[in-house]
């Protein structure tokens, strides 16, 4: 999935229990120490308290946070942008994406065998 365009809006659902959510799940998050952010949850299974967010942009880098450190979360229903802002890709930009897919893939694999 390519990154969100920026200036997009972001519509969404407000989500009142991470159980309810399922893992990779695009969210609206406000947080006690990063403000606002468009992230993918990822639930960790070993410490219930603990939610990695990975970004869409492979530029950056995942993080994990405390739970309770979220203030708000609002599962992103639909992304709106405009028509007329083309994405600009460079070739160090899709090495970058095909990079991290790769990373994402091999880490699948690993958790199958």
């Amino acid at each position: 999935m390519l990154p969100t365009p920026s200036g997009s809006v972001i519509v969404g659902e407000k989500v009142d229990e991470l159980d309810s959510l399922k893992n990779n799940t695009a969210c609206i998050l406000v947080s006690r120490n990063d403000g606002i952010v468009y992230k993918r949850v990822q639930k960790n299974a070993k410490a219930k308290n603990k939610i990695t967010l990975v970004s869409d942009n492979p530029t950056f880098q995942p993080y994990t946070i405390n739970s309770d450190e979220v203030l708000e979360m609002w599962q992103a229903q639909y992304v709106i942008s405009k028509t007329n802002v083309a994405q600009n890709w460079d070739v160090g930009q899709l090495v970058n994406i095909v990079a991290n897919l790769q990373q994402q893939v091999d880490g699948m694999k690993k958790k199958i065998n």
